[in-house]
């Protein structure tokens, strides 16, 4: 017994000491949830009664007098009472949720490392506040008491990182006095709405009643709250505010650095601040013009009378109210060719099946108006935020929902195609790196995922169930072996299956390598039909590209290939590797975006095909609300 108290005492002690090191170091715990034990039924064992057993007495000459046996008394079973379920309160929306106030939770958000203060070679400035604005930081650095309230700060390394850099300078005030750079960010903080953000998380209560120009009481402790507003919504709003890994596992792009010291002097040598605290990206800024658009309206979405069903009509009243809702005259009730190519375009433009015939599918897109969904909008965007385009070289950006790659150069296309994408049980990973390789007449060998799932089963019941069209190679030698020479029923082990060169080869003429431990790339295929489907996501989880003989030139004509050059070595029996040269060695985005921007411009919906956006909804509503 003592040993074991003894260990507990020990175990104590040294889960204190680590609390008070990382409270000294600004690590934040999150305080477990208390467990609601009335949501529990303590059930108890039954208990029954004995059964009254009379002894029996041993037999003698005289006739056996049998025991009389006490009827059996069945135990009284109490029902147990269900518990009521609470109904499930719903979490608000995005749009309403950044219009709360901030969370009243203790949590910190460490933004930044704090630096090497024993290298810090700027001196303390004599500017007024400068001395006070320094007391702070080292004596309280987690919160501002000011006019009677207690704020915590959000971002206490980076707001101290950037003070130090700047000797404890104000950094928003003149003598005591608000100055127009203060101002600037007070608007901003004011309109963080328009990006999903929330402005309470950036001390709006406390900062937005404040003029350009007005005297401040405690001017160090408003600069204070004022930096950390600056650099916590810069963080949010370049950075998002959820991990990329907490949705996509495989997301591998490093977090953008952020030179708040920068920011702050070209904002003070006279660029305005809303022209710095921008998503470096065209596409972010089509789809958060739209998301302003819909907070703005006093309606938000808008209700809209809904359509009939057209049931195969061809005119008529269902006819008239589709031709409104897409913006035709609806004074003729006939589905004409306008209609149709209307139709068709409304289809493509919200990823559905781009046939021109209004279905069923097609009208109930229409009649749920969700084209203009404020969340899918909001969540697209943070997923904008996580990424770094190159602005200064081409690069290639697959969309796995959309179905569609191209190579971009900025906010420009300069090739695009249609593609295949890995199915539901089977997705195509999000991540990125560099394309290295084009592989002409490639072999194929079969991943071990397929070999296991798709191919060792049938092998085990027809060792030749592959003849003439796989090879069995055995791993060590690399020879060619007989199918049937192999013990397929211990799983295969030493022997792996490629298929050869050829127009029935499953990866086509060429692939694109962009080599990772995913095993993932770009390939054509000998299935061309697929292309036609409007939903694609077929393949194992690498990507199909119609265009892969017109993406090889694209990519292979500074290097001495044409088309002719092109078509003639990728029909050969022999496969060759082309290195790509550094100008070619693009990088290469498998991104998921639902709501995305096509090469005209124009916003586009597609459909979640892997339930992504369901999860990030719930994720990103979270956060908002605990911010």
């Amino acid at each position: 017994m003592n040993k074991k108290l003894n260990a507990l005492v020990i175990a104590a002690v040294a889960a204190s000491f680590s609390l008070a090191y990382a409270s000294d170091n600004g690590v934040n715990f999150t305080k477990p949830q208390k467990i609601q034990l009335d949501n529990y039924i303590d059930v108890q064992q039954l208990t029954v009664d004995q059964l009254s057993d009379s002894p029996v007495k041993q037999p003698t000459e005289k006739p056996v007098k049998h025991p009389t046996t006490k009827p059996v008394k069945k135990p009284t079973v109490k029902s147990v009472k269900k518990p009521t379920v609470k109904p499930v309160k719903q979490l608000p929306t995005i749009e309403e949720l950044v219009e709360q106030p901030s969370s009243n939770n203790t949590s910190i958000e460490i933004s930044e490392s704090p630096i090497d203060i024993e290298n810090l070679i700027v001196p303390l400035s004599t500017a007024p506040n400068a001395a006070e604005i320094s007391n702070i930081i080292s004596t309280t650095p987690l919160s501002i008491v000011w006019h009677g309230t207690n704020y915590k700060l959000r971002s206490p390394n980076a707001v101290s990182n950037l003070y130090q850099q700047l000797g404890f300078h104000p950094l928003w005030t003149d003598n005591g006095v608000i100055t127009t750079l203060a101002g600037q960010m007070i608007k901003i903080i004011n309109q963080a709405k328009y990006q999903a953000l929330k402005p309470a998380t950036y001390h709006q209560n406390a900062l937005s009643a404040f003029e350009v120009g007005q005297a401040v009481s405690s001017p160090e402790k408003f600069d204070i709250l004022l930096t950390d507003a600056f650099v916590t919504y810069t963080s949010h709003l370049k950075r998002g505010i959820l991990s990329p890994k907490s949705q996509f596992p495989t997301w591998n792009t490093p977090a953008k650095r952020i030179d708040y010291l920068g920011l702050y002097q070209q904002a003070n040598d006279g660029t305005p601040l809303n022209r710095l605290l921008v998503v470096d990206n065209h596409d972010y800024y089509v789809l958060q013009q739209a998301y302003q658009k819909i907070i703005d309206s006093k309606s938000k979405v808008a209700a809209k009378p809904k359509i009939a069903y057209l049931q195969g009509k061809k005119s008529g009243l269902a006819v008239q109210q589709l031709r409104k809702r897409l913006g035709l005259d609806a004074s003729i009730d006939v589905y004409d060719i306008d209609l149709k190519q209307a139709v068709k375009a409304y289809q493509a433009k919200n990823g559905l099946q781009a046939d021109g015939i209004a279905g069923t599918k097609t009208i109930n897109h229409l009649n749920r108006n969700s084209s203009m969904n404020p969340e899918k909008l909001a969540i697209n965007m943070e997923r904008l935020r996580w990424t770094q385009i190159p602005h200064d070289r081409n690069y290639i950006w697959v969309n796995i929902p959309a179905y569609y790659m191209a190579v971009k150069n900025n906010d420009k296309t300069v090739f695009n195609s249609r593609v295949i994408v890995g199915r539901n049980k089977r997705p195509t990973p999000i991540f990125s790196d560099h394309l290295e390789y084009v592989v002409l007449a490639p072999y194929w060998n079969v991943p071990s995922t397929i070999f296991k799932e798709d191919k060792l089963p049938k092998l085990k019941r027809n060792s030749n169930a592959f003849a003439g069209r796989l090879d069995v190679i055995n791993t060590a030698t690399g020879a060619v072996v007989k199918a049937s020479s192999v013990n397929w029923k211990n799983g295969g082990k030493g022997y792996r299956l490629r298929q050869k060169p050829g127009a029935r080869n499953s990866l086509g003429r060429m692939k694109f390598l962009f080599p990772n431990k995913h095993a993932i790339y770009l390939h054509d295929t000998p299935s061309r039909h697929l292309f036609k489907r409007s939903k694609r996501a077929l393949s194992s989880g690498c990507v199909r590209v119609q265009r892969a003989e017109d993406l090889a030139l694209f990519l292979l004509k500074d290097m001495g290939y044409d088309r002719s050059r092109i078509k003639k070595e990728s029909r050969r029996s022999k496969e060759k590797w082309v290195t790509l040269n550094e100008k070619s060695n693009y990088p290469v985005f498998l991104n998921y975006y639902t709501t995305w921007v096509d090469k005209g411009g124009e916003l586009r919906n597609a459909y979640d095909i892997y339930g992504y956006d369901k999860k990030m909804k719930v994720a990103y509503r979270n956060k908002l609300k605990n911010l």
